[in-house]
C-alpha cells in the first residue's frame, strides 16, 4: 500500500479471524466447525493478498523473494528444529512428529511467490481472478 499506516479494517478482520481459529480448535460441535474452518484460513490468504501492491515493477523479484524467503521460510525452520529436537527428547515414543498449525508458512509461501510469478507473466488482473477460480475449482473437485 506504499504507507507505514495500519488498515483499520484489515486488523479488525485479522483479529475476528485469530478468534475464529481459535474457537475452531476449541469448540467441538460439528456445524459451527464446518462453517469456521469454511472461511477463517483463506480469509488470512485474501488479507496477505489484499496488502500487496499489484505493481511487479515497483519491487526487484530477488528481493521479493528473499523477503518472503526470510520473513516465512527461515522461523519455520527455526521453529521446526527446536520442536523436532524437543520431540526426539521427549515425546518421540508418544506420538508422531508433525508440523501442526505450521503448514500455514509453507503454503502462504507458495501462494505469494506463485501470485508474484503470475503478476509478472500477466499483469492482467482479469487472467489472474479466472486462474484463480480454476483453481479453486480444481480444488473443489479433487476433494470430493
Amino acid at each position: 500500500m506504499g504507507t507505514n499506516k495500519r488498515i483499520e479494517w484489515i486488523d479488525i478482520t485479522k483479529g475476528i479471524g485469530i478468534c475464529l481459529v481459535i474457537l475452531g480448535h476449541t469448540y467441538r460441535a460439528n456445524d459451527v466447525l464446518n462453517w469456521i474452518y469454511s472461511f477463517h484460513m483463506p480469509l488470512f490468504f485474501i488479507l496477505s493478498g489484499w496488502l500487496r501492491e499489484i505493481n511487479p515493477s515497483q519491487c526487484d523479484k530477488c528481493e521479493y523473494f528473499s523477503k518472503k524467503f526470510y520473513a516465512l521460510i527461515i522461523p519455520l525452520i527455526i521453529f521446526l528444529s527446536l520442536t523436532f529436537i524437543y520431540w526426539f527428547i521427549i515425546e518421540r515414543n508418544y506420538r508422531e512428529f508433525d508440523i501442526g498449525p505450521m503448514w500455514f508458512l509453507p503454503i502462504l509461501f507458495t501462494v505469494c511467490i506463485s501470485t508474484e510469478f503470475l503478476l509478472m507473466k500477466s499483469p492482467n488482473v482479469k487472467m489472474i481472478v479466472l486462474l484463480c477460480i480454476f483453481f479453486i475449482c480444481l480444488f473443489l473437485y479433487c476433494t470430493n
